[in-house]
C-alpha cells in the first residue's frame, strides 16, 4: 500500500511548478524595480548609479526535475544538499524561503557611509597581506551574492573559483584570475558555457606536471549534476573540459579536489576529486581520479551511505597518500557530530578509514527555518554551517581543523556558539591526537567555518570568522544585512612546525564586517558560502572568506575577499653557513633528506680507515634546530660504508633504502639492501640483494626517478686490481631489480650523479684502471623511460668521490676530487647544455655526506677534507626557495573498494591552546672564493681503500 507523506504535499506537477515559478519570478523582479542599483569598483564605496537588469529569469524550470515529485524531498535526501539545484527544490517546493533584501534597505545612507570612511589612524598588525575584493565589477541588486570559494596560486598567477548569482536561474559561477600575484584581479563568468547549467560549488587547482589549470563546478551537462571542468592554459582564459565525474539529476553534492603536485612522488600530476552521490546509498561518499585530466576513472565508492564530504587533500611530500575527510553529522541539526579521515595509499583505488578524536557538540544557534536538516549561526535562517573545517597533509603529519560549540551542551542552550579546534596525526593518518582550541578569546564571542592550509616546510595557517571585536567580546546575534552593525572579522593563527605550537591568534581581514544578507530569491535564504577551501603555492597560502563590508542598495551583500599569507620558513642565511658538529668524525656516509619529517640523516660511514670503526646507527640532523643525534635503530651489519641510499615508498610509507656497502679490513663487498624508517626509527633488511655486487662491486653514482633507485657505474674492488664498471641498475620497491641495456659510455666509480626531470644527469666520475684512479670530465644524460644514454657539455673540473644534487632544476655538483679534496661547487643548467660557479664551500671535503631539499638547503657533513683527515663539521647551503622542474610518471588503474561507516564514540573536553617554541638558527659565516680547481691529470696511487 502507498503511503500518504503526512508532513509533505504530494500535489505536485509541472504546471504547479511553473505557476510556482512565475510568481518568485514577479517578486524578483519586484525586488528590483525598488532598488535598481549597484556598486562600486572599490571595495569601501556605495553606488547610486542606476543599472539594467538583465534579462535573466529568476528560475529556470529547464533545470528542474520534471514533474519533480515534492513529498520525496526528504527521501531523496534533497534537503541535505548544499548546491544551488538543491536549493531551488526546496524553495519551488515551499520547503524553503529565496533570500530577500533586509528590512530598511536604502540606496544611501550617512550612517552607512560613516561606517566605511578610512579612519586616518595606524592600523594593527595582521597576518598576511592587504585583503582584495575579487568579484568587481558586481551584477545588479538583488544578484549580488558571490560566497563559496576555492583558491589556488601558480607563480604569479592566482584563481579563485566562487559561486556567483549575478545570472542566478541560467547560471550560479564567477571565477576570477589575478596575474600579479593577487593584487589585482578580472572577474568572469566563462564557467556558465559548455556543460549545460552550471549550479556552482567551486574547485579549481594547477596542475604542474600537464601545465594545466582546471576549474569545476556541478552542471547539468554532466549526466544531469555532476562534475564538469574547464581547462586553461594561463589561468585567465577558459574552455570546457571533461566531465569528471557523471551524475543523475539531483545526485552530485559538495565536491573538492586536490593535485599532488610533488615531483617525487609515485603519483605525480594525479587529481583527484571527492564528492555525496545522492544517486547511490542515500548519498554515498566517491572519488574519482586522473593523470590527464580527460579520462577519468569511474566513481569509487568509499562510504555507501551518507556521511558528508568535507575535502579531499593529499601529502604535499613525496609519499603519494591521499585523505578525504569526512563528518558523520547525526542527523543533522544539532546532533552529535564525528570527524572521520579516509586515508588511501595506492592512489585512490583503495581505502581505510580512522576516527578522528571524539564526537563533539556542532557549533551554531538555531536550527535553520529555510532548511530544517542544517544548523544555522545567527538568527533563525542565517548561515548554516555544521562545523565543517579542512584537512592538509605533510609528510607523516596530517592535520584537520574544525568548529564546535563553546560548550558541551547542546548548542541551542550555550552561551558560547562556536570555537575552533585543530587536531592532528604524526603517522599518516591512522592514530590522531587531542585537539587543541585554536582561537584564545576568552568572550563567548563565537567563532565558526575555519580553513586550514600547509607548506612542505612545516608550517601551517589557520582561519575562521571571529566575533570577538563587536560585542566586547561577548556572544552578538547579528542582524543579516544590516550595514550599521558589525559582525566579525578573519582571523587566523600559523604554525611553523607541523600544529605541534601555534603562534599568537591575530586579525587577518582588514576590516570588520556586518552580516550579510542573502536578497537573490533564486538561492537558498540560509546560504552565506559552505566552505572557502584555501591552498599553499611556493610557501605562501592564498585563502578567501565571505565578507560584508561592501554595501549595495543600503545593504550588507556577499563578496569574496582573499589575501595572501606568507607563512614562516626556517630563519636562513643566504649561502654557506656551519652548522652542527657530527657526533663523530666521520667519512662514507650517505647523506639522505627525508621529506617526511623534514630532516636530513647520515647513512652508514666510519670514523677512522681502520677496522673496526664502522658506525652502527644512523646520525640525525634536525633541520630547525641544527643539532645532530644518534638513532636508536641498528643496522644489519659492519658493511655500511659507500652505499648508495635514497627515498622510496613502498604501499604508501616513505623509507630510507640502502644498498651495497663495504667495511675496513674485509675484502667481501655487501649486496645486502635495507631499509629505515625514520618515524619508527626501525631497519629492516630487504630480501633483494643486488645482483650488480657480486662480492667485489660497491655502487657508482645513485639517484631516484619515479620512485625507483638508479645505480649508474661501480667499482669492482678486486678485478684487475680495481677497475670502474658501465651497468645501470633499477631497483623498484618492494624487491626488483633490472640490469638495464643501455651502459656508460666508459667505465666509472664514485660518480656525481642526479635526477632532473624525466632525465639522469652524471658530472665526473672517476676511472679506475688497474688500480689507478683518475678524476675525469666526463658528463652524460641517461633517460631511464627510453634506456638510453648520451653525453652533455663536460664539467669544468676533473672531481669525483662526492655527489650530484638536483637543486632548483639544477645540477650541483660539490667539491669531491681524489685524492685532495676541493671546495669548487659547479653548476649544470640542462636547459643551457652549459656549466657555472656556484657558491664556494667553506670547507673541501670528499666522501661526505650530502643532500639537498631541492629548494632552499643543501646539508654536507664530514669527509676528508684537503688535509686526508676526516671531518666532524657540518655546513649548510641555503636560499630563497625556488620552483623544482616536474617529473612525469607513468599512470594506474584503480579498482574500487568500498569501507566502513565511522562509529561515533563520546563527547571530548576542549583542550587548552599549545604554545609557539623557538628554535635555534645556523650561526652565519661568509662565503670562501673558490679556489682554481687544479689540472686534470692521471695520478697512479693505490686503490681507494673501500
Amino acid at each position: 500500500m502507498k503511503k500518504k507523506s503526512a508532513s509533505h504535499s504530494a500535489f505536485f506537477n509541472p504546471r504547479v511548478l511553473l505557476g510556482v515559478l512565475i510568481v518568485l519570478a514577479g517578486v524578483s523582479l519586484a525586488l528590483f524595480a525598488a532598488n535598481p542599483f549597484g556598486r562600486s569598483s572599490t571595495a569601501r564605496a556605495v553606488r547610486n548609479q542606476q543599472q539594467t537588469q538583465p534579462d535573466i529569469p529568476a528560475i529556470d524550470p529547464s533545470v528542474l526535475p520534471p514533474g519533480f515529485d515534492c513529498s520525496q524531498v526528504y527521501n531523496l535526501g534533497i534537503d541535505r544538499q548544499e548546491n544551488f539545484a538543491a536549493g531551488l527544490i526546496m524553495i519551488a517546493c515551499g520547503y524553503s524561503e529565496g533570500g530577500s533584501p533586509s528590512p530598511g534597505s536604502r540606496v544611501f545612507g550617512y550612517g552607512g557611509l560613516s561606517q566605511w570612511m578610512q579612519k586616518l589612524l595606524p592600523e594593527p598588525l595582521f597576518i598576511g597581506g592587504a585583503d582584495v575584493d575579487v568579484v568587481l565589477p558586481d551584477g545588479v541588486f538583488p544578484k549580488v551574492t558571490q560566497s563559496e570559494s576555492m583558491e589556488w596560486c601558480h607563480g604569479n598567477t592566482c584563481v579563485v573559483n566562487y559561486n556567483d548569482s549575478r545570472t542566478a536561474g541560467a547560471c550560479y559561477s564567477g571565477i576570477s584570475s589575478s596575474t600579479d600575484g593577487g593584487a589585482t584581479w578580472t572577474a568572469s563568468q566563462q564557467l556558465c558555457t559548455g556543460h549545460g547549467t552550471n549550479f556552482g560549488d567551486p574547485i579549481v587547482v594547477y596542475n604542474a606536471a600537464l601545465n594545466l589549470w582546471f576549474a569545476g563546478d556541478l552542471a547539468t551537462g554532466c549526466g544531469g549534476q555532476g562534475v564538469g571542468l574547464w581547462t586553461s592554459l594561463d589561468g585567465v582564459t577558459w574552455i570546457p573540459g571533461a566531465c569528471a565525474a557523471n551524475l543523475g539529476g539531483g545526485a552530485g553534492d559538495r565536491e573538492s579536489m586536490w593535485v599532488d603536485n610533488n615531483p617525487t612522488s609515485p603519483h605525480f600530476g594525479r587529481m583527484y576529486i571527492s564528492f555525496n552521490n545522492f544517486g547511490v546509498g542515500g548519498g554515498a561518499l566517491q572519488v574519482v581520479y586522473s593523470d590527464n585530466g580527460t579520462v577519468w576513472t569511474a566513481p569509487i565508492t568509499i562510504n555507501g551511505s551518507f556521511i558528508r564530504d568535507i575535502q579531499i587533500t593529499g601529502d604535499l611530500q613525496n609519499s603519494g597518500r591521499v585523505y578525504v575527510a569526512a563528518m558523520i553529522e547525526g542527523g543533522g541539526q544539532f546532533n552529535l557530530r564525528q570527524n572521520v579521515m579516509y586515508r588511501s595509499t595506492d592512489g585512490g583505488a583503495t581505502w581505510t578509514s580512522t576516527n578522528v578524536g571524539t564526537t563533539f557538540q556542532p557549533p551554531g544557534r538555531s536550527v535553520c527555518t529555510g532548511g530544517t536538516y542544517f544548523a544555522c549561526m545567527f538568527g533563525t535562517n542565517n548561515w548554516r554551517h555544521m562545523g565543517w573545517g579542512q584537512p592538509v597533509a605533510n609528510g607523516n603529519f596530517v592535520s584537520l581543523d574544525y568548529a564546535q560549540c563553546g560548550q558541551n551542551v547542546a548548542c541551542t542552550g550555550a552561551t558560547d556558539h562556536g570555537n575552533i579546534y585543530y587536531v592532528r596525526s604524526t603517522d599518516a593518518g591512522l592514530t590522531w591526537g587531542t585537539p587543541v582550541q585554536l582561537n584564545t578569546d576568552t568572550g563567548t564571542a563565537m567563532q565558526w567555518q575555519p580553513s586550514l592550509a600547509a607548506g612542505a616546510n612545516g608550517a601551517l595557517f589557520a582561519s575562521w570568522y571571529d566575533g570577538r571585536e563587536v560585542n566586547g567580546g561577548a556572544d552578538l546575534n547579528c542582524t543579516a544585512g544590516l550595514s550599521t552593525q558589525n559582525c566579525y572579522r578573519r582571523w587566523g593563527r600559523i604554525s611553523t612546525d607541523n600544529g605541534a605550537t601555534w603562534q599568537a591568534d591575530d586579525m587577518v581581514g582588514r576590516a570588520l564586517s556586518p552580516l550579510p544578507g542573502q536578497p537573490d530569491g533564486t538561492l537558498q535564504s540560509d546560504y552565506q558560502g559552505d566552505y572557502d577551501y584555501h591552498s599553499t603555492d611556493n610557501n605562501t597560502t592564498i585563502g578567501g572568506w565571505t565578507d560584508g563590508r561592501v554595501i549595495i542598495s543600503g545593504q550588507s551583500q556577499q563578496d569574496v575577499f582573499v589575501n595572501r599569507v606568507p607563512l614562516v620558513t626556517i630563519p636562513c642565511i643566504p649561502g654557506w653557513s656551519a652548522g652542527g658538529v657530527m657526533p663523530s668524525v666521520n667519512v662514507r656516509s650517505a647523506g639522505v633528506f627525508f621529506p617526511a619529517d623534514g630532516n636530513f640523516y647520515a647513512m652508514g660511514g666510519r670514523s677512522a680507515d681502520t677496522a673496526g670503526n664502522e658506525f652502527t646507527h644512523p646520525f640525525k640532523y634536525n633541520t630547525a634546530t641544527n643539532i645532530w643525534g644518534t638513532q636508536a635503530a641498528t643496522y644489519p651489519d659492519a658493511q655500511v660504508n659507500n652505499m648508495a641510499c635514497g627515498v622510496l615508498t613502498d604501499a604508501g610509507t616513505p623509507y630510507i633504502y640502502c644498498v651495497g656497502g663495504s667495511q675496513a679490513g674485509n675484502a667481501i663487498i655487501s649486496a645486502r639492501v635495507f631499509r629505515y624508517n625514520p618515524v619508527t626509527d626501525a631497519i629492516t633488511t630487504v630480501a633483494a640483494p643486488w645482483p650488480g655486487a657480486g662480492t667485489t662491486v660497491l655502487p657508482g653514482g645513485f639517484t631516484v626517478f619515479n620512485n625507483k633507485l638508479y645505480i649508474l657505474g661501480g667499482f669492482d674492488t678486486i678485478t684487475n686490481m680495481g677497475q670502474g664498471t658501465n651497468q645501470i641498475w633499477e631497483f623498484t620497491p618492494p624487491t626488483t631489480w633490472v640490469q638495464k641495456a643501455a651502459v656508460l659510455p666508459v667505465p666509472l666509480a664514485f660518480i656525481p650523479t642526479t635526477t632532473i626531470g624525466s632525465l639522469i644527469y652524471t658530472g665526473g666520475g672517476a676511472d679506475i684502471t688497474g688500480g689507478a684512479v683518475t678524476d675525469t670530465t666526463n658528463s652524460f644524460v641517461y633517460n631511464p623511460v627510453a634506456d638510453s644514454i648520451g653525453t652533455i657539455t663536460s664539467i669544468p673540473r676533473a672531481t669525483s668521490f662526492t655527489r650530484g644534487l638536483n637543486f632548483n632544476g639544477k645540477m650541483w655538483v660539490l667539491g669531491g676530487q681524489f685524492p685532495t679534496p676541493s671546495n669548487e661547487v659547479d653548476i649544470y643548467d640542462p636547459v643551457l647544455n652549459s656549466w657555472s660557479l656556484g657558491p664556494a664551500m667553506l670547507t673541501a671535503r670528499r666522501n661526505a655526506a650530502m643532500d639537498t631539499d631541492g629548494t632552499s638547503r643543501i646539508w654536507a657533513a664530514g669527509g676528508y677534507d684537503d688535509t686526508g683527515v676526516a671531518n666532524i663539521t657540518t655546513e649548510v647551503f641555503c636560499q630563497s626557495a625556488g620552483t623544482p622542474t616536474p617529473t612525469p610518471t607513468a599512470t594506474a588503474t584503480a579498482t574500487a573498494t568500498a569501507t566502513a561507516t565511522a562509529t561515533a564514540t563520546a563527547t571530548p573536553t576542549a583542550t587548552a591552546t599549545a604554545t609557539a617554541t623557538p628554535t635555534a638558527t645556523p650561526t652565519g659565516t661568509p662565503s670562501v672564493t673558490p679556489r682554481p680547481a687544479p689540472t686534470p691529470r692521471p695520478r697512479p696511487t693505490p686503490p681507494p681503500r673501500p
